[in-house]
C-alpha cells in the first residue's frame, strides 16, 4: 500500500506561513514602544495563556516547529500567533462549540482572542515581569502511573515521503491473569517524526478467532522492515478488512488520558496489541523511532468499558459510494448499536444500555464534517460530537464533561460528509470515484465511543 501523498507541514496552519523575516522585523521594531495601562503585555496578559494552551507543543523537543516559552521567541511571531488564534486553528480543537461540554477544552474565548490581536497591533510589548499573571492550567497534562510500556523490539527508520504509516505487532506480556487498562499515554522516542499513535486490541475471543493472529503475523513476516505498512487501521493490505478494537489514540499535545474513575478496558491473556505509528518525514535521512505506549493497569474495575466503533455494516463491503465531482456526499447510519458493539467488542453486557464518555471520529482526507448524537426514546437529542471542518491531521478523543446515557428505545446516529470535487485540494484537482477502504485513496466513516456498562 502506498503511503499518503499529502503535501503539508505537520499540523501548524496559519503559523508557518507567517514566520518570515518581514514579520520578524516588523514585530521587533514595534515591540520597543511602551504600553499604556490598558494595552495587553506579554508578562501580564499573553504569557499566562500561552503557558497553559501552547507551550505543551511549542517547546524544545516537542512537535511545535518553534518555541513559545519566552518573550524573545514569541514577540517576533505576534502577528502570526494572533492570526492563528483568530482563525481558531490554534490551539487545535475541532469540536463544534455550543453543542456539548467537554473536559480539557483548550479553546479561547472571543475576549482572549482579542487580547492576542491587541497585543500584536500594539507592537507586542513585553511589560513588567513583576506584573506577571498566573499561568493557566495546562489542560493537556494528565500524568499517569506507567505500569506497562509496550514498544517494538527494534527501532524503525522512517521512510515515508512525506507520510509513513507503520504497524508493530506486540504480544500482550501478561500470560496468566486478566488486566484492565485504565489510562494511557505515550513515551515518544523521536518527536521530529511522530505525528500520531493508535493502538488496537485483538483478544483471543475476537470474531476471527486464531485467524486474525495468523493474518497479523503474515503481514509482519512479509514486510522486510520492522513491522508492516498500514493506513486507516491495522490492516496491512488496502483490500483487506479486519475487525479491530481500539485501545488508545494519541496526538501531540494531548497528554495522558485516564478513563472514567472505576472503569477500564479488559485485556485477557493471549491478546495481541498492534501499535500503529503515523510518521511525518521532515526530509532528513536516517531518522529512527521506537515510541512506546504507556499503560496504566488495574487488576479489576467496577465498570467494564471499551472503545466501541459505530458504522454501517454495508459501508465496508462497497456501500459507501463517493462519486467523483460531488462536493457534498453524505453517508449516515442510525439505530441501536448494541448488537454491532457486541460483535466487535468482548467482555461487555449492554442489555441495560451503556454510557458514553468520549468520542473519536475517523474519516480520511475527503471528509469535511462528522456528526454523532443520541436521539432518546422521548424524542430529545443529546449531541455527542460534531467536527466541522474535519481535519485528518487532528484526530483526537473528545471527553464529555458528563456521560450521555443510551437506553432501550434510544438510537445512535453517525453522519459523515465528503467533498470529492475538484475544488477540494485533497483530490489534486482530479477527483475519482471513491468508496470505503484502508488505502489513502479510499475513505471511512467511523464514530468511536468510549462506553461503559451503566454507572447508575
Amino acid at each position: 500500500m502506498a503511503p499518503s501523498t499529502r503535501l503539508s507541514a505537520p499540523v501548524w496552519p496559519g503559523l508557518l506561513v507567517l514566520t518570515g523575516i518581514a514579520v520578524t522585523a516588523c514585530a521587533s521594531e514595534k515591540a520597543d514602544g511602551d504600553a499604556s495601562d490598558d494595552t495587553p503585555t506579554w508578562h501580564r496578559d499573553i504569557a499566562p495563556i500561552v503557558q497553559g494552551r501552547c507551550v505543551s507543543c511549542h517547546q524544545e523537543g516537542e512537535i511545535g516547529p518553534f518555541s513559545l516559552g519566552d518573550y524573545a521567541t514569541a514577540a517576533p511571531l505576534a502577528d502570526a500567533i494572533a492570526a492563528s488564534v483568530e482563525a481558531r486553528t490554534m490551539p487545535p480543537w475541532g469540536a463544534e462549540p455550543g453543542l456539548t461540554e467537554y473536559l480539557d477544552d483548550p479553546s479561547l474565548s472571543d475576549d482572549h482572542i482579542a487580547l492576542f490581536r491587541a497585543w500584536a497591533d500594539a507592537g507586542a510589548p513585553e511589560g513588567d515581569p513583576s506584573e506577571a499573571g498566573e499561568p493557566w492550567d495546562d489542560v493537556s497534562a494528565a500524568p499517569l502511573d506507567g505500569d506497562l510500556t509496550l514498544r517494538s523490539d527494534v527501532s524503525y527508520t522512517v521512510v515515508g515521503d512525506p507520510d509513513d504509516y507503520r504497524c508493530f505487532v506486540i504480544p500482550w506480556p501478561e500470560d496468566t491473569e486478566t488486566k484492565w487498562v485504565t489510562g494511557f499515554d505515550t513515551d515518544v522516542d523521536n518527536r521530529d517524526v511522530v505525528h500520531h499513535v493508535a493502538a488496537y486490541l485483538f483478544r483471543p475471543d475476537n470474531v476471527m478467532g486464531e485467524g486474525v493472529f495468523e493474518q497479523l503475523q503474515d503481514w509482519d513476516d512479509a514486510d522486510p522492515l520492522p513491522g508492516y505498512q498500514c493506513y486507516g487501521g491495522p490492516a496491512g493490505d488496502a483490500s483487506s478488512q479486519i475487525p479491530a478494537q481500539q485501545l488508545a489514540q494519541w496526538v501531540p499535545g494531548m497528554g495522558g488520558v485516564r478513563f472514567p474513575e472505576g472503569s477500564g478496558i479488559e485485556v485477557p491473556p493471549g491478546s495481541w496489541i498492534v501499535l500503529q505509528m503515523h510518521y511525518f518525514d521532515p526530509g532528513v535521512t536516517d531518522l529512527d523511532d521506537r515510541t512506546g505506549l504507556v499503560l496504566e493497569l488495574a487488576d479489576d474495575v467496577q465498570w467494564p468499558g471499551a472503545f466501541a466503533p459505530w458504522l454501517s455494516g454495508q459501508w465496508p463491503i462497497g456501500g459507501m459510494d463517493i462519486p467523483a465531482g460531488d462536493p457534498a456526499v453524505e453517508h449516515e447510519v442510525e439505530g441501536d448499536p448494541r448488537g454491532f458493539f457486541e460483535f466487535l467488542v468482548g467482555g461487555l453486557d449492554m442489555s441495560d444500555g451503556f454510557d458514553v464518555h468520549s468520542s473519536l471520529l475517523h474519516l480520511h482526507k475527503l471528509g469535511v464534517r462528522g456528526e454523532l448524537d443520541v436521539t432518546h426514546a422521548d424524542g430529545s437529542l443529546s449531541p455527542i460530537l460534531t467536527v466541522d471542518p474535519w481535519d485528518f491531521d487532528w484526530q483526537r478523543v473528545y471527553r464529555l464533561a458528563e456521560p450521555i446515557h443510551f437506553r432501550d428505545g434510544d438510537s445512535l446516529r453517525l453522519k459523515c460528509t465528503f467533498d470529492n470535487s475538484a475544488d477540494n485540494p485533497q483530490t489534486g484537482g482530479a477527483p475519482v470515484d471513491t468508496n470505503w477502504g484502508e488505502g489513502s485513496e479510499d475513505e471511512m466513516c467511523v464514530g468511536n465511543l468510549f462506553i461503559t456498562v451503566p454507572m447508575e
